[in-house]
């Protein structure tokens, strides 16, 4: 799959960064016409479980934690490129995550 130069295509944010939060970075892309449908993939060193409701509510679609096997990052990233901008439900995936 190809995409354009310089085209904004997904997006990995950590979710536990200080001041502004990797959630609050996905409601404001969600928010921007130009940046609504990208994928999005939270990155956490906790618990899927007591993060992925949070993911939900601010439009994430994917969740990892690390430490992540580089192979599970890259087959989710294909899996949602391929899909394109739909209406993707977040999963987790990644080290730990059943």
């Amino acid at each position: 799959m190809t995409h354009p130069p310089g085209k904004h295509i997904l997006t990995v944010l950590d979710v536990e960064s200080p001041g502004l939060t990797g959630f609050e970075v996905a409601r404001r892309l969600r928010a921007q016409p130009e940046t609504s449908g990208i994928p999005l993939i939270a990155a956490t060193g906790y618990s899927p479980a007591r993060r992925l409701d949070l993911a939900l509510q601010h439009g994430l679609d994917a969740m990892v934690v690390r430490p992540c096997e580089l192979d599970m990052l890259v087959e989710e990233i294909e899996r949602l490129l391929a899909r394109g901008p739909s209406q993707r439900p977040a999963r987790p995936f990644g080290c730990g995550t059943a």
